[in-house]
């Protein structure tokens, strides 16, 4: 059985009022309760679908909402090495190992 909203359908809402709303749930500033009771009531009112449509567009066009990288993943890097090994082969080493962790990350 669907929920029944207590408030009345939301009626001649615009592209950037639409755009906002996406704003306020992607970043949390509304539940998801509230969100779900806006959504159902502007579906259920009298509002231009085109206007819906472009505002969605606003909202989740321009790579706002890319997720970024986790900022708490560390890679640590050992090097031991013998006494007088050649700078240059270790840097080769140490570049491949940076290159298959960049690898790593992008899959």
């Amino acid at each position: 059985m669907a929920e029944k909203d207590e408030l009345g359908p939301v009626n001649g809402f615009d592209r950037h009022q639409v755009r906002k709303m996406i704003d306020n749930q992607v970043t949390q500033h509304f539940d998801h309760y509230r969100m779900l009771s806006f959504w159902r009531r502007l579906l259920a009112g009298e509002n231009d679908p085109e206007e819906i449509a472009k505002g969605i567009c606003m909202a989740l066009s321009g790579g706002r909402y890319i997720k970024k990288p986790d900022t708490r993943v560390i890679n640590n890097v050992t090097i031991q090495a013998p006494p007088g090994s050649c700078p240059e082969s270790i840097a080769q080493e140490l570049k491949k190992v940076l290159d298959d962790l960049k690898l790593q990350a992008v899959r």
